[in-house]
């Protein structure tokens, strides 16, 4: 069996390295993310992003939902989709958006939306299949739920290796040797996820 070199514990009191996202998405997702969202005020946010209210109908119209006549507005959009698609899009950007402007060393990227792809798709179909979960929400909590690798990384990327090399282990051993060199993917992901006013439903799961 190879032996893996744990790193050094990691500085708890240093922040990974990933940006902040841009205002009015991370104002979006807290918004989405209250018990009974304000669907106009939610429109009127994303209305004054061009670039997200671009993503939004891109997305609306898409071949996915099969539209007969494509949707042109922002309230019509937020109206179709509703307060947990929205959210489940919207969280889907915010993570990517990230993503995209981390400094991840060597780490393959393309790994990583690979594997939380595949869980999403899963977990979604599973949520179908069973009806005792929203389908869109367990749609971005398996997207999510190894977001806390990328904050690993980014926290010290020249140990991209060992967190990528770790992540084929039985989860409870994966964990043991990433509590043994800091904290957790789970409890790193969570808690970032937390900053950006995500709810429960979605946090908890992954912690």
């Amino acid at each position: 069996m190879q032996k893996r070199t744990i790193p050094p514990p990691a500085n708890r009191s240093r922040q990974p390295r990933l940006p902040s996202p841009a205002g009015a998405l991370t104002e979006v997702v807290r918004m989405v993310s209250e018990p009974d969202p304000d669907l106009r005020a939610i429109s009127r946010s994303l209305s004054r992003d061009p670039a997200l209210t671009m993503r939004l109908l891109a997305a609306v119209n898409s071949g996915y939902y099969s539209l007969r006549s494509p949707i042109t507005s922002v309230d019509r959009a937020v109206s179709f989709l509703g307060a947990q698609t929205l959210r489940s899009m919207m969280v889907c950007l915010l993570l990517k958006q990230v993503v995209a402007a981390s400094r991840l060393g060597q780490y393959q990227l393309r790994t990583f939306w690979e594997g939380s792809l595949r869980r999403a798709v899963a977990a979604r179909q599973l949520a179908r299949a069973s009806t005792m979960a929203a389908p869109d929400e367990c749609f971005t909590i398996g997207l999510c739920q190894d977001f806390g690798l990328l904050l690993q990384i980014s926290r010290d990327p020249r140990q991209s290796q060992f967190y990528s090399d770790i992540t084929v282990l039985p989860h409870q051993e994966r964990l043991r040797l990433e509590r043994t060199s800091g904290t957790s993917h789970d409890e790193l992901g969570a808690s970032w996820l937390m900053s950006w006013q995500c709810p429960n439903t979605i946090v908890v799961p992954i912690r």
